[in-house]
């Protein structure tokens, strides 16, 4: 059954980017951006533009009328849509591009024992071992991330990045369009691979399922009795030193529907995690060392 929701009035997408082409339109967003507690009046709002001639510049707003900016008793402010749009001027989504020279790490390859590099290139960040291409890993990033950031600072800056926006695939939000995400279990190459699709674009996301595990309460306790605190450790070095065995950690119990089990070892304690097709944990089991 299709969720309600109320109908208004409705902008072509076509339309909508129409509206935004204009240098002046897209300054009103910024202006509007500067504060977005409070309304700014008309005249304020020009003066921030720049327009001296107050017929033009009230053509320009109009057009971002309703759809980016919203019309108050106080003045103008931007919508859902204008601060988004903003947000991603600011990131760099539609006007930048670039990268970084590769930056070595401290962790080596769980494969060879060669240094690891993280390198920012074409919109995407990858993470490999300097030598072999047996461990590596990925993923899209909007250039705003690298911006205003030490080049030092940055691979865990990646790493953070990527896991937030796991967590949001894997709650159920797509990070291309927002529509909901449905998670499967595929054979990929022999292996098990959690894939979570967006019902509304197709874009997905592929992951080992021990990694969209990571931030369950079992998990993170585990980890912490351990000395380790998953929310701040990188994926490289947090199943980076098991990549070899990843594969391992993950037993598939049955098929049509999947239901898998996830097995998470430090120290001799064992925490066992029961996925079921959902990819939801339907069961934990922790056994300590001396049991």
């Amino acid at each position: 059954m299709e969720p309600h929701r109320d109908e208004g009035p409705e902008t072509q997408p076509e339309e909508a980017f129409a509206a935004l082409g204009d240098r002046t339109r897209i300054e009103i967003i910024r202006a509007l951006a500067e504060d977005l507690t409070e309304a700014v009046p008309f005249s304020e709002l020009q003066e921030r533009v720049g327009v001296r001639d107050s017929g033009q510049f009230n053509y320009h707003l109009g057009k971002l009328l309703g759809r980016f900016v919203r019309k108050t008793d106080e003045g103008y402010t931007t919508t859902y849509a204008g601060g988004h749009l903003h947000g991603a001027i600011l990131a760099g989504t539609y006007t930048e591009s670039g990268g970084i020279e590769p930056i070595e790490l401290d962790d080596t390859c769980p494969m060879c024992g060669a240094p690891v590099a993280v390198r920012y290139e074409d919109e995407r960040v990858y993470i490999s071992c300097t030598d072999c291409d047996e461990f590596r890993n990925e993923f899209s990033m909007p250039p705003g991330v690298v911006d205003g950031r030490d080049r030092e600072a940055l691979p865990e800056t990646f790493d953070r990045w990527l896991r937030l926006n796991v967590e949001r695939i894997v709650a159920g939000f797509c990070p291309a369009c927002e529509g909901p995400t449905s998670p499967s279990f595929e054979r990929i190459d022999g292996d098990i691979a959690a894939v979570y699709e967006c019902e509304r674009c197709g874009d997905h996301l592929q992951a080992d399922p021990a990694g969209v595990v990571l931030s369950h309460p079992a998990v993170v306790s585990f980890y912490y009795d351990h000395g380790i605190d998953v929310r701040r450790e990188p994926l490289w070095r947090l199943l980076g030193p098991n990549y070899a065995e990843l594969k391992e950690l993950t037993r598939v119990l049955e098929e049509d529907p999947f239901r898998l089990r996830i097995t998470f070892e430090r120290g001799g304690d064992r925490l066992d995690l029961v996925l079921d097709d959902d990819a939801e944990v339907i069961e934990v089991d922790r056994t300590p060392a001396d049991a």
